[in-house]
């Protein structure tokens, strides 16, 4: 299988063509054949060891980053989202197959524009999400939305 590996935590990530496939386990039980994966100054980070939970994606070496991104499931066909938290330790998105916590998994409608919904799943997460869960808006509040021109800011307007 073809993926991008990191040997360690103080080297760049390679392009390998020969990683072995993922394996399930009663945890992360699906197989997902990844379509889009966003690069995140997150991925970024863990990649480099530069980020708190970096020993936890990356436990032993060679590994494979990317922790987020669209695919289709091995098993039934189903285009599904996998966001952050959803994947293997140790097998990120930046592959040809990952494997996954079913569970997790989003379901979502095939005619998704992938490219633009992975794009949009990081900035949703940090403009609408918050919006819409964590204040109690109601109708006639004012809010002030800081960066209001860029992407996120789009999307929270």
């Amino acid at each position: 299988m073809k993926a991008l590996t990191i040997k360690n935590f103080k080297t760049a990530p390679v392009f390998s063509q020969d990683v072995p496939e993922p394996t399930t386990d009663e945890t992360f039980d699906t197989l997902i054949d990844v379509l889009a994966a966003p690069i995140e100054n997150f991925d970024k980070a863990n990649a480099a060891g530069r980020h708190y939970s970096s020993t936890y994606w990356h436990p032993a070496f060679p590994s494979i980053p990317g922790a987020s991104g669209i695919g289709r499931r091995v098993d039934n066909g189903k285009l599904v989202a996998f966001p952050a938290r959803t994947l293997k330790p140790q097998f990120g998105s930046y592959a040809q197959r990952t494997v996954a916590n079913s569970k997790l998994l989003l379901e979502i409608p095939e005619n998704t524009d992938l490219y633009s919904s992975t794009a949009a799943a990081s900035s949703l997460l940090t403009s609408v999400a918050p919006l819409k869960f964590s204040l109690d808006m109601q109708p006639g509040d004012t809010v002030l939305i800081n960066g209001a021109t860029g992407f996120a800011g789009q999307l929270a307007i």
